[in-house]
């Protein structure tokens, strides 16, 4: 004859014991920068990556003589010129300059979570 053991675990009450207590641990802190950190430098890489490769940021960092490869004025001059540039200017370099500083920034802790934010985009 066999016997068997019920168990029942209450989540709710462990959830509420455990309330805080893990956000406000040390290491739980610095696991969840660490994985907050990686989530945020792929995805950032991958957005840098798209806006370098974009047609747009591609044709008006060729400048006043580049071709229409954006296809954005039916093949006819370039946006470098439509756009009213002037030779040796770089119409992409504020944009790039703020993209390329976002960060992520360690906010707070809440009850029952720690806070990230972005910063970086004030110009």
């Amino acid at each position: 004859m066999s016997s068997a053991i019920k168990v029942t675990v209450n989540m709710d009450a462990i959830r509420r014991a455990l309330d805080g207590k893990l956000t406000s641990n040390r290491k739980v802190q610095e696991k969840s920068q660490q994985v907050a950190s990686g989530i945020f430098f792929r995805n950032h890489a991958a957005m840098m990556k798209d806006y370098f490769s974009n047609a747009i940021t591609q044709e008006l960092k060729a400048g006043n003589t580049a071709s229409n490869i954006s296809d954005t004025l039916n093949g006819e001059g370039n946006l470098f010129a439509f756009l009213g540039f002037m030779a040796g200017q770089d119409p992409t370099y504020e944009l790039e300059d703020l993209l390329l500083k976002i960060r992520l920034g360690y906010a707070r802790v809440n009850k029952n979570s720690i806070v990230f934010k972005i910063e970086g985009m004030q110009s």
